[in-house]
């Protein structure tokens, strides 16, 4: 699954808030795609005189093998609740969020709507456009998620529960693929849990010894969800400190500002040394996953970059074929994610809907039917624990997966804990951050755009600080308080968990 978002336009962010976000007599959707409608179940006469007729909107963007399992569950619970219609809506993701966005502003808010960055929480709740779930999520619920689920700012504010998250908040992590076969011409019969970048190019320049026409690698240079995690992961193991909140910055919270460093710096040269000594496929900023993955089934590649959620692509029939391991580190050091809790798919219940006994019964069954088809189809885990320690899947990669996923997120500080108003900075830093990003950088530099690595990724740090210090004095001026202070952390020591 890929997330691609689009960026918030100030243009439809002044629309939604002019337009104000209060209750709607209306649960019709504004038609941006064409809905599919689950046909209408058999269901007995008795069943229908109880119960008048009840259309749920459903606002999705989520493709592939999720919308597939969404849709069956859907099938489902209308057979079992014939006369509740979910009636879904799935957008592209790069259309989703302005989409969303101007859904809200016409005051026809779907019933159940997916998460989405472009409309940060405290917007949503300060606009009046999403209830409280309280009264489903009860606190004996609560204790059953995985720790960290119920984070202020992503899933809760105020101490209140606002969304539920569709997936294990750990999401996904950066992993290489590897082709048994093709090392095992080269005599490689055991590859460790984490290679060093100099461990990694040399199996890579055996298998191209070893195995006529094959290349050792290739990376999905397209997909900055894919490339841009192993990156991070990359830099953590060099400098602890850089934390990637978001994809988009690395933060240091030691000194409370962000930091485009000598990790990022020295990762980058890395890919270029890949490029240079021909250990790549040097088409690989051309592709995307399903690009890569072709190559690599097609026994052309050693290694291919990848994430641990796209485990569910590969044949489940030929468990055997591949291998699966961390992307490799400078000095063979993991590296990490962090976790700030951030619930990236979650689901919102709308204020202005008037069936919350109808919307409940199908956020229960949504729980106690997709949570575990997730796990059995190979695709991800629950939220739940319980569900992740009894429900299992057949799918051996999928298993190794997520063991190296699990291993990989730590948890770090969330500065809305310390100050609500953090969330303000954040969302307002979103729309008015410099649009060159560290990934233009990565790609200029392996193309020979650029020369000066270092300096552009300087330029670069002064330009996204400018913006985040412009952006604190920006939320001070409107009468909240927050400082620069809020996001320093004395007392973590990278790359331990912060419990405090």
């Amino acid at each position: 699954m890929k997330k691609i978002y689009l960026l918030m336009t100030m243009t439809v962010m002044a629309v939604f808030l002019l337009a104000g976000c209060g209750k709607s007599e209306s649960n019709n959707t504004a038609s941006l795609s064409t809905e599919s409608e689950a046909s209408s179940p058999t269901a007995s006469a008795q069943s229908e005189e109880k119960h008048d007729p009840v259309s749920l909107q459903f606002w999705h963007y989520q493709g592939g093998s999720y919308k597939d399992t969404f849709v069956k569950i859907v099938e489902e619970f209308e057979k079992e609740y014939p006369w509740i219609t979910i009636k879904y809506n799935f957008l592209p993701p790069e259309q989703y969020g302005t989409g969303l966005q101007a859904a809200i502003a016409a005051k026809e808010t779907p019933d159940m709507f997916i998460s989405t960055p472009t409309l940060p929480l405290k917007l949503l709740v300060d606009q009046d456009v999403v209830r409280t779930l309280d009264d489903f999520i009860t606190p004996d619920k609560r204790e059953q998620y995985v720790p960290g689920v119920w984070t202020e700012g992503s899933t809760t504010l105020n101490g209140k529960t606002y969304s539920i998250p569709t997936t294990d908040i750990r999401n996904y992590s950066a992993v290489v693929f590897y082709n048994k076969k093709l090392l095992g011409n080269a005599g490689i019969t055991e590859v460790p849990n984490q290679l060093s970048w100099d461990q990694f190019i040399d199996i890579s320049k055996k298998v191209m010894d070893n195995n006529p026409g094959v290349l050792g690698a290739a990376f999905p240079g397209k997909a900055s969800w894919v490339t841009g995690r192993g990156i991070i992961q990359m830099v953590s193991a060099i400098s602890p400190e850089d934390t990637a909140p978001t994809s988009d910055i690395f933060f240091n919270y030691q000194k409370g500002e962000i930091e485009f460093g000598k990790g990022l710096e020295e990762t980058i040269q890395f890919f270029k040394r890949l490029y240079d000594e021909k250990v790549v496929d040097t088409n690989s900023l051309l592709y995307l996953p399903g690009e890569t993955r072709a190559l690599f089934w097609e026994n052309k590649l050693g290694f291919i970059f990848e994430n641990t959620e796209n485990v569910q692509t590969f044949p489940h029939e030929n468990n055997d074929a591949y291998g699966i391991t961390n992307v490799p580190t400078k000095n063979g050091k993991s590296g990490y994610i962090a976790n700030q809790g951030k619930t990236e798919v979650g689901v919102y219940v709308s204020n202005s809907s008037k069936h919350f006994e109808e919307i409940k019964l199908f956020l229960q069954y949504f729980q106690d039917q997709y949570y575990p088809a997730l796990i059995k189809k190979g695709m991800n885990t629950s939220p739940i624990q319980q569900i992740n320690e009894t429900v299992k899947s057949d799918f051996d990669l999928f298993n190794q997966s997520m063991s190296l996923r699990d291993g990989a997120y730590i948890k770090v500080p969330i500065p809305a804990n310390r100050n609500i108003n953090t969330i303000d900075v954040d969302t307002e830093f979103v729309s008015k951050r410099p649009t060159t990003t560290w990934d233009d950088i990565f790609k200029a530099y392996l193309t020979g755009q650029i020369k000066d690595l270092p300096g552009e990724l300087d330029s670069l740090n002064k330009q996204y600080n400018k913006v985040f210090k412009d952006v604190i004095a920006s939320v001070n001026s409107s009468g909240k308080t927050v400082s620069q202070s809020d996001y320093v952390y004395p007392d973590w020591t990278p790359p331990q968990p912060y419990d405090k």
